[in-house]
């Protein structure tokens, strides 16, 4: 039981392009900003940590709509997720082009 190690897994799901924060009751509530405060909390704070982004990222937003999902992958990358599913909704140009970060590994089903 000596060689055991506590893994912190953190995971986002569907956000298809959907990255600002909206206020609710006077707080903002979601959006990208406020998910990578908490995920770079997290792994200064923890040991082992594993970010996985799952499904669809792409579509549904103006913004992702307007860029054709290069605003998305840039968003991605900044949020430095250590592996990513791409989803349903990809765009065809990106599929091409690195979906992924290069520091990701991207898996599919």
């Amino acid at each position: 039981m000596k060689n055991l190690k506590e893994l912190t897994i953190l995971h986002s799901n569907d956000m298809h392009g959907d990255f600002l924060a909206e206020q609710i009751d006077e707080k903002l509530v979601g959006g990208v900003s406020l998910l990578s405060g908490y995920v770079n909390m997290v792994r200064r704070q923890e040991k082992n940590v594993l970010y996985a982004i799952a499904r669809d990222m792409f579509r549904g937003s103006v913004i992702d709509s307007e860029y054709k999902g290069v605003s998305t992958i840039g968003i991605m990358n900044l949020l430095g997720p250590d592996v990513a599913t791409i989803g349903k909704s990809v765009p065809p140009a990106l599929l091409v082009v690195c979906v992924c970060p290069s520091r990701t590994y991207c898996i599919s089903a």
